[in-house]
């Protein structure tokens, strides 16, 4: 008898984001480049300029919608002009949980 590891198993699972009633966006797990770059937002401490902060959270949530299953492309426009800052913390907070639980729970 023969074994198989189905690994499309693991690439199934996705973060939604609903933008309204007619359009949910299907974010992937994240990549190794993207989780990187999650944590080291994370972790940003010390003396930073509110205006580089800004950058680099509209920079984050563009990689995370970015990274979706649906062909979509965002730009840096779409982000500043239409979700606001707290819209942009919500997305990287939920990704960012949803990242640590793949990790506790890879199945």
């Amino acid at each position: 008898m023969s074994k198989i590891l189905d690994l499309s198993v693991f690439q199934e699972e996705t973060f939604d984001i609903k933008f309204s009633e007619d359009d949910v966006l299907h974010v992937k797990k994240p990549s190794e480049d993207l989780a990187i770059k999650i944590l080291a937002h994370v972790n940003i401490k010390g003396d930073i300029e509110p205006q580089e902060m800004l950058k680099i959270t509209r920079d984050m949530t563009l990689s995370i919608l970015n990274h979706n299953k649906d062909n979509r492309k965002f730009d840096s426009k779409f982000v500043k002009e239409k979700l606001h800052l707290n819209m942009q913390i919500a997305i990287i907070k939920s990704y960012t949980e949803f990242m640590t639980e793949l990790e506790n729970n890879p199945n």
